[in-house]
C-alpha cells in the first residue's frame, strides 16, 4: 500500500513501505528492503510486484521516470535493482523510463551514517539534468529506494527546477 506524504516541491510523495535502518531494530520488511538493495532475487521480484499492484491499483500516470543514483554511481549503471522498478512503473502509469536524463557531478558519501543536514550539503548541486528530453508540464515521477531525509529526492528536483519549473514533480 503507497503512504502519501506531503514534501515541499512536489505534488506527491509516496513511500510503500516503513524503514527501520538500525538492524538489531528491523522488521522482516526493512530486512526485505535490505536484501532488495544487495540485488536479492526474491526480495527484487516481492518489492516490485508490490509497487507494481500499488500503482496499478491507484491508475497513476505519468509522463517520465528518473531514479536516484547510488552514491557509488556518476551516470546509471544498468543493473540496478530500481531500474526494474521504474520500468514496471513505466509500463504501469504509461510513462518513459529515462535513466540517462540526470548524472552526477561526483561519487559522495554514502548517506546512511550522516544526519539530515550533513545529506543536504553532501548532495548540494551534484545532480545535473543531461537533457534532450522537454520537461515543461511533464508528471515526473522520481524513484528511490530509501526516503529518509529527503534530501536525495529534493536534490535531483532542484536540479530538474533549474531546468524547467513548469513540471509537476512526484516522488
Amino acid at each position: 500500500m503507497l503512504i502519501e506524504k506531503k514534501v515541499d516541491g512536489f505534488e506527491k510523495v509516496w513511500h510503500s513501505t516503513f524503514y527501520k535502518p538500525t538492524r538489531n531494530d528491523q522488521d522482516n520488511t526493512s530486512k526485505m528492503l535490505l536484501r532488495f538493495k544487495e540485488g536479492n532475487k526474491d526480495s527484487k521480484y516481492r518489492i516490485n510486484a508490490q509497487i507494481g499492484n500499488d500503482f496499478r491499483n491507484n491508475h497513476y500516470k505519468f509522463d517520465i521516470i528518473l531514479r536516484a543514483l547510488s552514491s557509488t554511481e556518476t551516470k546509471i549503471i544498468d543493473n540496478h535493482p530500481l531500474d526494474d522498478i521504474c520500468k514496471n512503473i513505466a509500463d504501469i502509469t504509461g510513462a518513459i523510463y529515462q535513466p540517462g536524463l540526470l548524472s552526477k557531478k561526483r561519487t559522495h558519501t554514502p548517506l546512511k551514517r550522516l544526519n539530515a543536514n550533513e545529506r543536504i550539503r553532501e548532495l548540494k548541486d551534484i545532480y545535473v539534468f543531461e537533457g534532450g528530453v522537454e520537461l515543461k508540464n511533464k508528471k515526473i515521477l522520481i524513484v528511490d529506494d530509501i526516503i529518509t531525509s529527503r534530501a536525495t529526492i529534493q536534490a535531483i528536483r532542484i536540479a530538474l527546477y533549474r531546468i524547467e519549473s513548469n513540471a509537476h514533480y512526484f516522488a
